[in-house]
């Protein structure tokens, strides 16, 4: 059962046609994480409630639980995180095109207004040659609403003149997400969304089919991706590249990083990235309960 903010009740019913309340108990789920549901059957008609731990008996009837069902669960979704890696340089256009992308998710989740959600944005621009910043490779905003994401997405530096080819730094904005995503403890469900193009730099120089500098401190993407699920949390990863040709379109990061959706530039919209990562549904789906006319 996925945890929510708000009190839960679990109730055990018969399969009868008309089924008859005989059991329930009520309590609060934690966020953010699955709580497994335990019911140890004591005796005919005697439930006992294992797990999760804290619940206690509810005294309402079916029909009242039944009225407090929604007929549809609409598209809201509770508390959750959201971590944007953005690369900054590169062609000016789809420089621009990777934050308008991103500007517009955000826009969404403030329109819409997902309950307690939580967004950082962070920009990383260039390990390598006169277009390294002194400010450092990753900048950005943490833990911010949606709209205070926006922001600090527009006070991003703006893209650099030139940059390397070859390969951009993600794996220090991976390693930043591992790092502070381990120290915070999670408000909800995370998700990973990157909008980038070129490849992460390799911890060694020997890709010969596209040759990169190796990261200058020797992170490993592979790792820190390792990290960011194991240590920080992420369970939802959502990637956007700019090209179907690209020239890092084949690498195995994006494998790992495009686990629930590997988009493009120009095919991504907001809603739909929003849907893959888990914060918006598509349309209401139908709740049934307490439970399907054959159970069988």
């Amino acid at each position: 059962v996925p945890g929510c903010r708000d009190e839960t009740t679990l109730a055990v019913v018969t399969a009868d046609r008309s089924p008859r309340l005989v059991a329930a108990w009520w309590g609060r789920l934690g966020a953010g994480r699955p709580d497994p549901v335990e019911i140890v059957l004591d005796g005919p008609g005697r439930p006992r409630l294992v797990r999760p731990a804290g619940f206690v008996p509810d005294p309402r009837g079916l029909a009242e639980l039944v009225r407090l069902v929604p007929g549809r669960l609409g598209p809201g979704a509770g508390p959750a995180e959201l971590f944007c890696l953005v690369e900054l340089n590169g062609p000016p256009a789809l420089a621009r095109a990777r934050r308008d992308l991103l500007g517009r998710l955000l826009d969404l989740l403030a329109d819409t207004g997902v309950d307690g959600l939580r967004v950082s944005v962070l920009g990383y621009g260039e390990h390598l040659g006169r277009y390294a910043s002194a400010d450092g490779v990753v900048r950005g905003e943490w833990f911010a609403s949606p709209a205070g994401a926006r922001k600090a997405l527009d006070a991003l530096p703006a893209p650099a003149p030139g940059y390397y080819a070859n390969a951009a730094p993600l794996e220090d904005a991976l390693r930043e997400v591992a790092v502070r995503g381990r120290a915070e403890p999670p408000a909800g469900p995370r998700g990973l969304l990157v909008v980038a193009d070129r490849r992460p730099h390799p911890v060694m120089s020997v890709d010969e089919q596209s040759p990169a500098h190796a990261c200058p401190v020797r992170l490993d993407w592979a790792a820190e991706l390792r990290r960011v699920r194991a240590e920080a949390g992420v369970t939802a990863c959502v990637t956007v590249l700019d090209r179907p040709d690209g020239p890092a379109r084949g690498h195995p990061a994006w494998t790992g990083l495009g686990t629930d959706l590997l988009a493009l530039l120009d095919e991504a919209t907001p809603r739909g990235l929003a849907a893959a990562l888990r914060l918006v549904t598509g349309e209401p789906a139908h709740c049934p309960f307490p439970l399907a006319e054959d159970t069988r």
